[in-house]
This record gives structure tokens, C-alpha cells and sequence, in this order.
């Protein structure tokens, strides 16, 4: 697989040379490959082939096509959640005592890497204007299904990528109307005048990589002679996890769960409707 290519310029800790970078195959690969999404996504396409290759009706193609899209759709959104619960959830509970400086160093680094490598909100995000083309019989019940589907990975991704600029018109006023991005002001400030902060063309996540010059400088910074820094880190990592809705914060454990609902109904439903079609279980919760 062959994740997007982003150029950028990344905050200093992340890229040795602090200067442009190119993100291309190998950095960036490495990044996606972390997820779940790649196997989920490995074992759908094989299910979806043995479909096509058989003798279907063209509403069995287009039944299964669209429990590969959804179910895309969804393994992503497990991967993005696990990465980004493993990276926010330690600093949502930052305590300095815990985070030495040959912690703090390689989490910096972590931040980065998924910042400017992860391309699993844009490939999400496509998967969803995919889908939301397709559609087969009873489209009464499977439309709403769908939309649905489309419209929680509208929440998660909801940031479209800044222009070329470097800036964008609607992170800043997300940003803005954030009741947490006040108190982030002065670090805002400081990771990119000291860290060296970060020009996006192109990456998978606009609401972090905005808040990634804050969030590397309190990572890097914060300490117990400041409650007001660790405060405020806690309320970034908080934030970062809790702003996935469009229509207003919502975390993204709850887009996730819903998600997973819709699919199960959807996918249900077809396999109902089309006795040919194969359970999807590459698309299932995996087992713990």
C-alpha cells in the first residue's frame, strides 16, 4: 500500500535538520502500517475479489461493494482511534514526575510521525465519497444506513487539508470557536517560534497538525514549577480526542461505537437480502 505523500516543514525535534522534508513512501508507510486498517483492508479487497469473480447479479456486486466500502470505512476508524488514544491519552493524565526527557524525546517524535505520516483520514474520507454513490435494493433501508456511515467519517475527518499557504480559513475558525484553544495562545506561539512549527500542503489530519507546534512545545516543556503548562496539556490531548463531530464536540470513542452499530445493520441487511454474499468478518471487532 502506498500511503499519500505530504510536503512539509516540521517542527525541530521531529526532523533532524528542522527544515523541508519530504514524507514519502518509507516514513509514511511505516506509519500507516501501524494501524489495523492495513490488514482489514487486505483481507476486504480478497473478499470482495471472490465476489466479483464469481457469476453475481449486478446487485450482488453492488451490495458487496458497498459492505466494502462501509467496512473500510470502519477499520479505519478503529486504527486512527487506537493510534490516537495511544499517543493523547498519557498526556490527558500528564504528570512531570513521569515524563523524564528520554520519555518526552521519542513521544515528540510519535507526534510527529502521525501528525505528517498517517494517511488514514484521507483514505477514510475517500472511501466515503465512494460510498456515498453506491446504493442497491431496498434502498429505503440501505440509504440511511450508508449516509450514516458517510457522515461519521465526515466527523472524524471533518478538517479539510489547509491550502497551500500553510494556513486555512476554516481550521482557524474551528480553532477558534474551540471553548480550549484560549489557554493555548502562548504555546501556540512558543512551538512555533521554538520548535520550528509546521507548513502542511497536504497530511491526514488538519485539527492536529494545527496544534501540533503547542502540543510538541508542552510535551518538551512542562514541568511542576507551571501547573498552568500541564493544565493546559491535559486540555489539548483532552480536546484532540473529543473534537470529532461536525456538528459540535463529540469524542471519538462514540463516533467509533456508533459506527460500528451502523455497519453491523447495514452489512446485516444486505447478507439478508443477498444470501450469496459472504459474511464479512474482516470487517468485524476484532477479538481480544
Amino acid at each position: 500500500m502506498i500511503c499519500d505523500c505530504v510536503f512539509v516543514r516540521v517542527p525541530r525535534g521531529i526532523s533532524r535538520s528542522g527544515g523541508p522534508r519530504r514524507i514519502g513512501r518509507d516514513e509514511s508507510s511505516a506509519a500507516c502500517e501501524r494501524l489495523p486498517y492495513v490488514a482489514a483492508a487486505n483481507a476486504g479487497a480478497n473478499w470482495l475479489d471472490k465476489i466479483l469473480t464469481r457469476k453475481h447479479t449486478r446487485k450482488v456486486a453492488a451490495a458487496a461493494n458497498i459492505i466494502y466500502y462501509a467496512g473500510l470505512i470502519l477499520a479505519a476508524m478503529r486504527g486512527l482511534r487506537d493510534e490516537m488514544k495511544s499517543l493523547l491519552e498519557p498526556l490527558r493524565t500528564f504528570n512531570p514526575t513521569d515524563w523524564p526527557d528520554e520519555r518526552r524525546a521519542p513521544w515528540i517524535a510519535q507526534l510527529g510521525a502521525f501528525a505528517y505520516g498517517v494517511a488514514t483520514f484521507g483514505q477514510m474520507r475517500g472511501h466515503a465519497e465512494t460510498l456515498r454513490t453506491l446504493t442497491v435494493e431496498p434502498e429505503e433501508d440501505v440509504v440511511p444506513l450508508r449516509d450514516k456511515i458517510v457522515t461519521l467519517a465526515s466527523n472524524v475527518a471533518h478538517l479539510e487539508e489547509p491550502d497551500q499557504g500553510g494556513t486555512s480559513a476554516e481550521i482557524s475558525a474551528r480553532a477558534a470557536a474551540l471553548s480550549w484553544d484560549a489557554a493555548l495562545d502562548e504555546y501556540h506561539r512558543r512551538g512555533l517560534e521554538e520548535e520550528g512549527g509546521g507548513v502542511v500542503i497536504g497530511g491526514p489530519d488538519a485539527l492536529v497538525q494545527w496544534y501540533l507546534p503547542a502540543l510538541v512545545w508542552l510535551v518538551r516543556h512542562a514541568d511542576t514549577d507551571h501547573p498552568e503548562q500541564i493544565k493546559a496539556l491535559r486540555g489539548l490531548a483532552h480536546g484532540l480526542l473529543n473534537t470529532r463531530s461536525e456538528g459540535g464536540d463529540r469524542p471519538l470513542q462514540e463516533v467509533v461505537q456508533e459506527a460500528e452499530t451502523t455497519f453491523g445493520r447495514l452489512a446485516g441487511l444486505l447478507v439478508e437480502k443477498y444470501p450469496d454474499l459472504p459474511r464479512p468478518t474482516w470487517a468485524e471487532p476484532p477479538t481480544t
